[in-house]
């Protein structure tokens, strides 16, 4: 099974004969079990839920990188 998602672009999801779920990103690949891909999935609704919101709250706003992300 190979699901694509036009709008997502280069979001690619294949289930594996091994039974795993290879979910492709550009040129990253993670390989999953179906538990652990939905509670990825969920908590990345979740934060993009919270991504959402931070136009609103200026606690969420961007703060200077530090070395931490770069």
């Amino acid at each position: 099974m190979r699901i694509t998602n036009e709008q997502a672009g280069q979001l690619i999801l294949n289930l594996c004969g091994c039974g795993s779920l290879h979910v492709s990103y550009g040129l990253v690949t993670i390989h999953l079990t179906r538990e652990e891909f939905l509670m990825l999935a969920e908590q990345v609704a979740q934060a993009a839920g919270v991504l959402k919101g931070a136009a609103l709250d200026p606690e969420l706003q961007a703060r200077p990188p530090s070395s931490a992300c770069h």
